[in-house]
């Protein structure tokens, strides 16, 4: 029978370390029958490190076509506004512009659009 020391001088007799290890035995083997279903992972599943790198490669194409996008945009921004203010400069529109505005107009209520600033945004 051996007893060991503590930092506070407080005896503990090995008898009653290996009463006191069975109880934390057994209640860990209770927690896990508890959670015998439950799986736990450390901050991802295993299977979900190939999907968050099939996502970050789509993130990554999405961000290279935005880019794009924007870029082309750029471009033909200019083109855009300068179409728009010669026509609407003209004192008389030329009937094309007007069959381009009611073929517009045609969409919208082919597409079901009600909203009026859709319409005339388009």
């Amino acid at each position: 029978n051996q007893t060991l020391h503590s930092e506070q001088s407080t005896t503990v007799n090995r008898k009653d370390c290996s009463i006191y290890q069975k109880s934390i035995l057994e209640q860990l083997v209770s927690t896990i029958k508890v959670e015998q279903n439950r799986r736990f992972y450390h901050l991802v599943k295993p299977t979900d490190i190939n999907q968050q790198r099939d996502d970050r490669l789509g993130k990554l194409v999405s961000e290279v076509y935005l880019t794009r996008l924007l870029a082309t945009k750029g471009s033909l921004q200019q083109y855009i506004d300068n179409f728009f203010e010669t026509i609407f400069t003209l004192s008389d529109l030329p009937t094309a512009i007007k069959y381009l505005f009611d073929f517009l107009d045609d969409q919208a209520r082919f597409q079901n659009i009600t909203e009026t600033h859709i319409i005339h945004t388009w």
